[in-house]
């Protein structure tokens, strides 16, 4: 019994000493945008135009933003590059006016005439390295016969040998290889708004990430590899960064720090403040002290 009790605290102080870890990781600002639940709005968006109006909705439970830090929720912009068979479509936050912080970008390359590479790479400023979703294979099915796959199912038979059948359909993707698409870029920024776009008050990240977890799909993965090297040159290219959304993270590190150290800075000043030097007055009158308080020897 006193073996089976031991056990069961190891291990709940290692669920402790982990949570305490996910909080100190959880200073990444990307807590604050959940890029599984993403591939739910895929499900309804057919245009990137759509997908932004939809990450920009309050329930949508994707888009949690702070990055001005003024307790409202930050409005996320696409601007879409293309380059050939190559679509990077950067999901950013603006700043300023032409000052902008990347969130993420959605990543495709077409692979064969019913197939595209894809992939939303989260930015390394606010997720770290190699923050990457894909779906299985990392496929999506680009084919124009609708019968053919539906959002999370199973793709139909590929007509060409070799070539990995796409078990999810991303109907932006399939719009974005057709003749004639144009690519999209967002007419909003610093202060530009979509007239019916209400800001929202910031939620804490914990109720933040409770609703957004119910969102997630099984049809997306987690992986560390990029698909398209094309893509990430892109990506690397026309990359965004802003000063002002990195320093508040670590602006927070520093906070927390100070925190922690208070105490003990506070405890050291406090005792350098009661071991002061003495004054020469007060070296003079100790020594009169001692003088005084030495003990003649009795005469004999």
């Amino acid at each position: 019994m006193i073996y089976i009790f031991r056990m069961k605290y190891s291990f709940l102080i290692s669920m402790l000493l982990s949570i305490q870890a996910y909080g100190q990781d959880s200073d990444l600002l990307g807590q604050d945008f959940d890029l599984e639940v993403l591939p739910a709005l895929f499900e309804t968006a057919t245009t990137f135009e759509e997908l932004e109006a939809a990450v920009n909705d309050s329930t949508s439970d994707v888009n949690n933003l702070d990055l001005d830090g003024d307790g409202e929720v930050d409005y996320v912009l696409i601007q879409e590059e293309v380059d050939g068979e190559t679509h990077v479509a950067f999901l950013r936050v603006a700043m300023a006016e032409d000052e902008y912080q990347d969130v993420a970008t959605i990543e495709m390359e077409k692979k064969s005439s019913t197939t595209a590479s894809f992939q939303i790479v989260g930015d390394a400023a606010l997720y770290g390295e190699d923050y990457i979703l894909e779906p299985e294979g990392g496929l999506v099915d680009i084919s124009d016969n609708s019968e053919e796959a539906s959002p999370g199912g199973t793709g139909g038979p590929s007509p060409y040998l070799n070539i990995p059948i796409a078990a999810v359909r991303v109907t932006i993707c399939v719009g974005a290889y057709r003749p004639g698409y144009r690519a999209f870029r967002s007419p909003y920024g610093s202060g530009r708004r979509p007239m019916g776009f209400r800001p929202w008050r910031r939620h804490s990240r914990s109720a933040f990430r409770k609703r957004s977890s119910k969102r997630h799909r099984n049809s997306f993965r987690r992986t560390s590899n990029r698909r398209s090297s094309s893509a990430h040159n892109m990506q690397k290219k026309s990359h965004k960064s802003s000063a002002k959304a990195t320093s508040k993270k670590s602006s927070t590190a520093k906070q927390n720090n100070s925190k922690t150290s208070a105490p003990k800075n506070s405890q050291k000043s406090s005792a350098t403040k009661n071991q002061q030097p003495k004054s020469n007055s007060q070296k003079k009158s100790g020594s009169q002290q001692k003088k005084g308080g030495k003990q003649q020897k009795p005469r004999r």
